[in-house]
């Protein structure tokens, strides 16, 4: 806090300077990281959005009010893609480059295909994932091996879509949880809650967990079956998204 605004009077220079005062501004409420984080990567899209066409970020308009379970970033490289792709709050995130919006806005029937082609990449995730017994938080059964965290597509400057599908393994604790939940959701509104709350950010539970990156569906197939969750080390639920297959 500067001080040379006040002039030079001794006592204020001395109120500024007292052990109370320091120790005040050491007591501040710390900075929220996580918060922060997210807030400086989603400005990341903002930015990129500022340089977009008229045309262009009226596309994106549309897009966020159509897709209202998507959240949409503009990212223009690999490692923006990748900080945007875990920043949003909603289970899918479309992350496009600059480049390709432009490209979407200029052509109704390019745009059309890139929406059908995104809406195929999520579904395909979702019916692969199922498949194998991994399904959304909420719908674990006694069959589930894990949870869909969350699908996100990304979609470069060439049209090129990748797709990234972060799974969450069950441990046996969440398993009785879930169970426990179950047992007790017919006039307990609390269980419903305590059923999800294994994915909850405030959970302390350490989780296994894999970030699967795939272009084809026969890609996406073939990199599910070789997880080996043996192998996988242990996080705490709420941690980043780690693009780390």
């Amino acid at each position: 806090m500067s001080i040379n605004a006040l002039g030079s009077n001794s006592f204020l220079q001395d109120v500024y300077s007292s052990p109370l005062t320091k120790r005040a501004e050491k007591e501040k409420t710390p900075v929220n990281k996580e918060a922060k984080d997210v807030t400086e990567t989603n400005n990341i899209s903002a930015k990129n959005e500022e340089n977009l066409s008229t045309k262009a970020q009226e596309l994106l308009a549309r897009l966020r009010e159509k897709y209202g379970d998507y959240d949409f970033f503009v990212g223009n490289t690999k490692e923006e893609h990748e900080k945007l792709s875990g920043s949003g709050s909603k289970e899918f995130s479309v992350c496009i480059t600059a480049a390709e919006l432009e490209k979407m806005a200029a052509d109704e029937e390019y745009a059309a295909k890139k929406e059908k082609e995104i809406e195929d990449s999520v579904a395909m995730c979702k019916r692969i994932s199922e498949k194998y017994g991994y399904v959304q938080a909420g719908e674990e059964d006694e069959n589930t091996v894990g949870v869909i965290n969350k699908i996100s597509v990304s979609v470069g400057d060439d049209g090129k879509i990748s797709i990234f599908a972060e799974l969450e393994k069950l441990s046996e604790a969440q398993r009785e949880r879930i169970e426990k939940a179950r047992e007790e959701k017919a006039d307990d509104k609390k269980a419903e809650a305590d059923k999800k709350l294994p994915y909850n950010k405030e959970t302390p539970n350490s989780v296994k967990r894999v970030t699967i990156e795939a272009d084809s569906e026969e890609d996406f197939i073939a990199k599910l079956q070789a997880i080996n969750w043996k192998n996988v080390g242990e996080s705490y639920s709420g941690d980043k998204f780690d693009f780390s297959v």
